[in-house]
């Protein structure tokens, strides 16, 4: 049996709405984030998503390409057991297994061609990356591939929700999530840090793409990603004040978030970049 470390995550794993939000936050990404646009699939049969969650993507990509072995790794047994409930509501075979990404990967060398992680931030600390991907370069076959994914700012038109930004900002920072220099910086710098990264780790032929989800009021996102923080901020409080918020801030930074949905005059871009990086 799998000895459980203490979590890292900025919420609580076990807590139902944050599998929730993270189920709606991932139909969002799902939508906008194609990461495999433009990349030769024809020798992918083997493919893993670590700390895939509640396997959302894994459920697409098997729809897409059901000839292939898709395996996603978690270390929360609760968000497995409601990822094999959608993969079987959606009719795909996933193989659902237990393991932490923060410890050594229990797979044999040259198991997979694909490996694609997403929004890992929110429990992996910068320290973390090397013994990952170095993890990722051993179970890789010659000329697969991994993709990563992290979310880099938000961009509005609205002062006060910049400022409630900045508490999720500072806390991450605080905690040893970013990779920015200073904690007032208005920035994670992870995601721009990836392909450095994963060039450090071996991998070549290094590439990354940019993505925006535009939360603008009259697009299809904006109303649920401003929910996604609203619950991001609900599930996270005592993390946030752990880390310096205080919980007036946290509420106050709920309330008005909920007041700018529908806001007609409300401007808001969500960047996300992809690295993808090339065993040798």
């Amino acid at each position: 049996m799998l000895q459980r470390k203490k979590s890292t995550y900025f919420a609580n794993e076990g807590d139902v709405r944050e599998k929730m939000r993270l189920e709606r936050q991932a139909k969002i990404l799902d939508k906008t984030l194609d990461v495999l646009s433009g990349l030769d699939l024809s020798s992918v049969h083997d493919v893993l998503g670590i700390a895939c969650g509640t396997g959302s993507w894994l459920i697409y990509f098997a729809q897409q390409h059901p000839k292939c072995h898709v395996v996603g790794l978690d270390n929360d047994r609760g968000i497995l057991a409601f990822a094999r409930a959608q993969a079987s509501v959606a009719g795909v075979s996933i193989d659902f297994q237990e393991g932490n990404a923060l410890e050594p990967l229990k797979f044999d060398d040259a198991s997979f061609d694909l490996i694609n992680m997403r929004m890992l931030m929110g429990f992996m600390h910068r320290d973390k990356w090397h013994a990952l991907l170095s993890e990722c370069l051993r179970i890789l076959r010659p000329g697969g591939s991994v993709i990563l994914t992290e979310i880099e700012d938000g961009a509005t038109n609205d002062y006060q929700y910049e400022a409630y930004g900045q508490i999720m900002y500072t806390a991450f920072h605080r905690v040893g999530h970013t990779f920015a220099s200073d904690e007032r910086q208005a920035h994670l710098c992870t995601a721009i840090a990836l392909k450095r990264l994963l060039r450090e780790a071996g991998f070549v032929n290094v590439e990354h793409r940019s993505h925006d989800v535009d939360f603008s009021y009259g697009e299809e996102a904006h109303a649920p990603v401003l929910e996604n923080f609203v619950s991001a901020f609900e599930n996270g409080a005592q993390f946030f004040v752990k880390m310096g918020a205080t919980p007036k801030q946290i509420h106050e930074a709920q309330a008005h978030i909920k007041s700018l949905i529908n806001k007609p005059d409300f401007l808001g871009f969500w960047h996300f970049i992809s690295a993808i990086g090339y065993k040798p």
